[in-house]
């Protein structure tokens, strides 16, 4: 099942970083293509989602040990917060003056 996942996240550019939940249900890839990529490896019907985050790069991902939450950081300033489950965003944190690695 697994493999059917690693090939449906395709990236325009570079992948900037790859996370795997605890439970290994899903797997959440950032790259230099401005995308966020949420991949179900569990399920026969491979879903993935893609989130585009306005021409800036997906540098970190970070997933809480709850298996539901995200959090990615990005050239554009902003850290974000993901429901993976339901695949959407939940929060937007702005402020920071400079790239966050």
């Amino acid at each position: 099942k697994n493999s059917v996942c690693f090939e449906m996240v395709s990236h325009e550019s570079s992948i900037a970083c790859a996370e795997l939940t605890p439970d290994n249900d899903h797997l959440l890839t950032g790259g230099n293509d401005s995308q966020l990529i949420i991949c179900n490896t569990q399920s026969s019907d491979i879903y993935s989602k893609r989130f585009y985050i306005k021409r800036h790069h997906v540098f970190t991902s970070i997933i809480a040990l709850d298996n539901k939450t995200a959090v990615t950081t990005s050239t554009d300033h902003i850290i974000r917060i993901w429901d993976i489950e339901k695949k959407r965003r939940k929060a937007v944190l702005n402020g920071h003056s400079d790239v966050i690695i």
